[in-house]
C-alpha cells in the first residue's frame, strides 16, 4: 500500500474481516484519517466510524455509510463465527454505539459495503471517492479498498497529495 509514495491516482486501505485497519497509503492518511496516529488497538474503521465524531459527515451520510458498512459485517461475521475477537468488537460496538445495536438487529446483509462516498473536507471541500473492495488472491480474511475520484475535487486533491509526496 505503501505505492503512493510513488503517486498514483488511489486512496487505499488495507483490513481483515473485523474491518481492522492493517495498511493505509499517504494518500489515505491525508484524505480520510492517518491510522498512524491511533494505537494498533483502535484502528477498527467500524468502531471510529461509529463511536467517534465524524466532522466530515451529514448525519443522513453517516447513516447510510453505518447501514451499509453493518450490513457487510454481518455477512463477515458470518464467515467468522469461531474468532472470539470479532464477538468481542460485536459486544463493544453494541454497547457503544446505539446506532450500531439498531443496525445490528435488521437482518439484511450485504457482499457489497461501498460505493460512492460523497464528504467534505475541511482542505479540499466537496469530495466524491468510488470505494471498490477486492479479496487478494490466497488471502481470502483481508480486504483491499481502493477509492478512486469520483468528482473533479477529489481529482485534484489527490493530484495535490502527490505533488506534495513529491517535494
Amino acid at each position: 500500500v505503501e505505492a503512493s509514495a510513488r503517486g498514483q491516482d488511489t486512496v487505499a486501505i488495507v483490513m481483515n474481516l473485523r474491518w481492522d485497519v492493517l495498511a493505509w497509503n499517504h494518500a489515505h492518511s491525508v484524505i480520510f484519517r492517518d491510522y498512524g496516529t491511533i494505537p494498533v488497538a483502535e484502528r477498527n474503521l467500524l468502531e471510529i466510524l461509529l463511536t467517534r465524531p465524524v466532522q466530515h459527515m451529514t448525519e443522513s451520510q453517516l447513516e447510510t455509510t453505518a447501514r451499509r458498512m453493518v450490513a457487510r459485517l454481518r455477512f463477515d461475521y458470518s464467515r467468522s463465527t469461531e474468532d472470539p475477537k470479532f464477538e468481542a468488537l460485536v459486544r463493544r460496538l453494541s454497547t457503544a454505539s446505539p446506532r450500531f445495536a439498531r443496525l445490528w438487529r435488521i437482518p439484511a446483509f450485504t457482499l457489497r459495503a461501498f460505493g460512492v462516498h460523497k464528504f467534505t473536507h475541511p482542505r479540499f471541500g466537496e469530495l466524491a471517492f468510488e470505494h471498490t473492495s477486492t479479496v487478494p488472491d490466497g488471502h481470502p480474511n483481508l480486504r483491499v479498498v481502493i477509492c478512486t475520484p469520483d468528482n473533479p475535487a477529489a481529482k485534484r486533491a489527490i493530484e495535490q497529495v502527490n505533488a506534495e509526496l513529491r517535494r
